[in-house]
């Protein structure tokens, strides 16, 4: 087309001017490239009444690139239709989720056990239809069925469980309880399948009927049919992946005589090793009414009224490498060229084929790559600059183009308190008029307008409780307290919703050390002496690697010798006791608390005053300021003044210094950091003075009883976001906004 800088290498198909209707634009990622593409072509299908066959995205790639931006379109709400042959087989979701369970029963059959990977991605697939929450979930239920058979054995991590229970039933029932939980069922339900294809693998059954066992093993056709079915944005996909399947089965039926695992592993072979030609049955759109994604070179002799052109990527568009040679036959002239007419002619090459893909528009244009401020994906194509055409830099929000999106707009604008009353009102008069609109089966068209399905609005359910109930205390430890003030968020999920990952093995390092720590106090035997016994326990640790497992046995022994050299300092030797539980009721603001927690060693120093000491055995130590405001040694010195330790220091409450050694941190001495007492400093700033007693303390359980009683646990950015495991859908972190 008309487009400054690229010479003819194609005739267009019609003559398109640069201007408005040639435009430029660039996204942070593949994500947003794609839902900006997919939002051009509504705008276009629902303002300018194109329809969806009138338009085609082109891209560079082959059918990878092809599989995944269709699928981004289809889930952006865009019809799509794709060649059979632009997308192999193997790629299709659908199709890798059946070879993924015929390959779990051929395991199966053959004796062996399934891997971790293995079990999780089967029970991630619509055939068990867990994602990621039920798989954490019932890892956390297969470990506690495992510690009431085996109370004083060591449990495997959750992943190793749930692999070993797919494989053969240990700790749940082939027949669940009707009460059962449903990820129990969803995995009971997934195991009876495989059990059913092992068994048929064994028996050398035919190929077709072993895919058809698999098939119709669960309700996932059901659910397929039924999306397909539905008109709603679901129904692209769905229609695509019962295409895919289909075709699976004509694979699996064109060969005679493929039976068992042998039948299994050739049709695994013939799909990953083939490109399905096109035919009608791959077709997701065979009255050609979506818009077609090609690539640029099936794209020849088409035409468009609107095209979009991705892909343009350095080392993508143009490609940069070099030809492969290991099968070609050279001509004697090309021997002899030099490698810079050699790049220029492949530069030329790639720029007759972005000229190719351009001119197949004929009223409207729209260019997109990806400019990725993080450096991960590579820089936008040179032919973009090439193009003569301003990049789109506008960021303005546009009008939704897809009813979900217009329910959401008139969501945000009913509630938005900052909004004129007329305008919530009209917002609020649509949602009800959407909420009434059904299709032809009744089924609503906009389940989202109606505002009993929102959050927040609903009625308590029936076992649900607040926080903390009515009359109750509430019971905080030091480091809930430290935590809840950091990220009320984190805590109330990983406290009170029970999200919290399970300890990995640093976690459980630890609790051995401490355990050796204190036999250690009470036996008077050193804990590098005792540090033999790790030998036993350590090949059960959970570590990934053989030689991270050596690593950490060997720091855990510098970190039981470190504890030696500290404890044996003479103001160290008045030990009162260690692993000091206590329960201190405490009245904070006419708020009912109690103080609860464990001291890992209580002593008395060279003045008759109580000592806290806690240890700790992460890789680095806090700071002085921190360790000055660490709300855990607080809690510790406050229930010490109350006299929650008045039994074992005969009723001396003068409090020293509390103390924080670091194990693992020093260069043969522990590291330790110390907090002022409270007799001594009540209050952070120096010089202050405490009135009727009250400390620092005080003031931040003041304040965590105020979030609890409120439950507003909002999300609050540190820099202990990078290791929070709720980082997703936080709406204090890009991660969650985009969510």
């Amino acid at each position: 087309a008309k487009l400054p800088h690229l010479g003819v290498a194609h005739p267009p198909a019609q003559s398109l001017e640069v201007g408005d209707r040639v435009s430029v634009r660039l996204s942070p990622d593949a994500t947003s490239q794609a839902n900006r593409i997919a939002e051009s072509l509504r705008l276009a299908h629902l303002q300018d009444g194109y329809d969806w066959s009138q338009m085609a995205v082109i891209t560079r790639s082959g059918h990878n690139a092809v599989a995944t931006l269709a699928r981004r379109l289809a889930a952006a709400g865009v019809p799509v239709q794709v060649a059979g042959d632009e997308v192999a087989l193997a790629d299709e979701l659908a199709v890798r989720h059946l070879l993924a369970t015929l390959t779990a029963a051929v395991t199966l059959a053959e004796g062996g056990v399934l891997s971790e990977q293995q079990a999780a991605r089967l029970l991630r697939s619509p055939l068990a239809g867990l994602d990621a929450l039920g798989l954490r979930r019932l890892g956390r239920e297969l470990r506690a069925l495992a510690l009431a058979q085996a109370p004083d054995q060591a449990i495997a991590p959750g992943a190793r469980l749930i692999a070993d229970e797919l494989t053969a039933a240990h700790l749940v029932a082939g027949d669940p309880e009707p009460d059962a939980s449903s990820v129990l069922q969803a995995l009971a339900g997934l195991r009876k399948l495989l059990g059913d294809l092992a068994g048929q693998v064994r028996d050398r059954v035919e190929l077709p009927t072993l895919l058809w066992q698999a098939w119709s093993g669960t309700n996932w056709p059901a659910r397929l049919r039924a999306e397909a079915l539905g008109g709603s944005a679901d129904s692209a996909r769905a229609h695509r992946d019962l295409d895919a399947v289909v075709a699976l089965f004509d694979v699996a039926g064109r060969e005679v005589g493929w039976a068992g695992a042998k039948g299994v592993r050739s049709l695994i072979a013939e799909v990953e090793s083939q490109q399905i030609p096109a035919d009608t049955a791959r077709e997701s759109d065979p009255q050609r009414r979506g818009v077609q994604v090609l690539t640029v070179h099936r794209a020849k002799g088409q035409a468009w009224p609107v095209v979009a052109v991705t892909g343009l990527q350095e080392g993508a568009w143009p490609v940069l490498g070099g030809r492969t040679a290991m099968l070609s036959v050279e001509r004697p002239d090309e021997a002899t060229a030099s490698p810079a007419r050699d790049h220029a002619g492949r530069i030329a090459d790639e720029r007759r084929a972005l000229l190719l893909a351009v001119s197949r528009a004929s009223e409207r244009l729209l260019v997109s790559a990806i400019d990725d401020p993080a450096g991960e994906v590579s820089a936008p194509s040179r032919f973009i600059a090439e193009l003569g055409v301003p990049i789109d830099a506008a960021t303005e929000e546009q009008l939704p183009s897809t009813l979900f999106g217009l329910v959401a707009l008139l969501r945000r604008t009913a509630c938005d308190p900052q909004t004129s009353p007329e305008l919530r009102a009209a917002a609020a008069a649509e949602l009800a008029w959407l909420t009434d609109q059904t299709d032809d089966s009744g089924r609503s068209l906009a389940p989202g307008a109606d505002p009993a399905t929102w959050w927040g609005l609903r009625e308590i359910s029936a076992g649900t409780r607040p926080v903390v109930g009515i009359g109750e205390p509430i019971r905080l430890s030091g480091s809930q307290v430290q935590g809840l003030l950091s990220c009320p968020r984190r805590w109330f999920l990983g406290s009170r919703a029970q999200g919290q990952p399970a300890n990995g093995p640093a976690a459980t390092m630890g609790t051995l050390v401490h355990a050796l720590i204190a036999q250690s106090a009470t036996s008077g035997v050193p804990a590098g002496v005792l540090a033999a016994q790790l030998d036993e326990l350590w090949p059960a640790m959970p570590y990934q690697a053989d030689w991270l497992r050596a690593a950490e046995r060997e720091r855990a022994d510098e970190a039981l010798h470190r504890y030696d050299a500290w404890a044996s300092a003479a103001e160290h030797q008045r030990v009162l006791g260690v692993e000091v539980g206590f329960e201190m009721p405490i009245t904070i603001d006419d708020r009912q608390l109690v103080l609860v927690g464990t001291v890992d060693r209580l002593e008395l120093d060279s003045h008759n005053r109580l000592r806290i000491v806690d240890f700790k055995t992460g890789k680095q130590a806090a700071t002085a300021q921190q360790a000055a405001q660490m709300d855990q040694l607080g809690i510790y010195q406050l229930a010490a003044r109350l006299g929650a330790f008045d039994s074992l220091s005969g009723g001396v409450r003068e409090l020293a210094d509390p103390e924080i050694v670091y194990l693992r941190v020093g260069a043969g001495q522990a590291a330790v950091r110390t907090q002022h007492s409270l007799d001594d400093r009540p209050l952070l700033e120096p010089g202050e003075s405490a009135a009727d007693g009250r400390t620092w303390v005080h003031d931040r359980l003041s304040v965590a009883a105020e979030i609890i009683h409120g439950e507003r646990f909002d999300a609050i950015a540190s820099e202990e976001c990078k290791r929070c495991p709720f980082r997703l859908g936080c709406p204090a972190q890009a991660i969650g906004k985009e969510a």
